[in-house]
């Protein structure tokens, strides 16, 4: 049996998607791609949703409608090109990454390395 595209095979029946999922698999709420205007957020370990904002510590890949993991450790949030630009708590943004102490010459502020003046 083959169904629709925003359909998926459950039983030898076909069941519809649910939306914002544009296209769907096992269930009808794990969105293999999502409606306009939305994103597909896959989180390891569990189906794969459809958000209209990307969470925390991801960002939303506008060429290909998805949020994708912000690269290095402790990167709360982030920009395209694997730019980090705010930090978890206790870490200090320092040239694009976060870290635990500021290095010799610099200083902690609010969560950027400033240079000592």
């Amino acid at each position: 049996i083959k169904c629709k595209i925003d359909s998926f095979l459950k039983d030898k029946e076909c069941q519809k998607c649910q939306k914002p999922c544009a296209t769907c698999s096992k269930t009808a709420t794990n969105c293999e791609s999502c409606i306009n205007d939305f994103n597909l957020y896959v989180k390891k370990g569990s189906e794969s949703t459809c958000v209209d904002n990307c969470p925390v510590r991801t960002l939303n890949n506008q060429k290909t409608n998805t949020c994708e993991d912000c690269t290095g450790t402790h990167c709360l949030k982030c920009l395209p090109i694997s730019k980090c630009i705010i930090c978890d708590k206790d870490f200090a943004l320092f040239k694009g990454n976060c870290i635990k102490e500021c290095p010799n010459g610099f200083f902690n502020e609010d969560g950027f390395c400033k240079e000592c003046l």
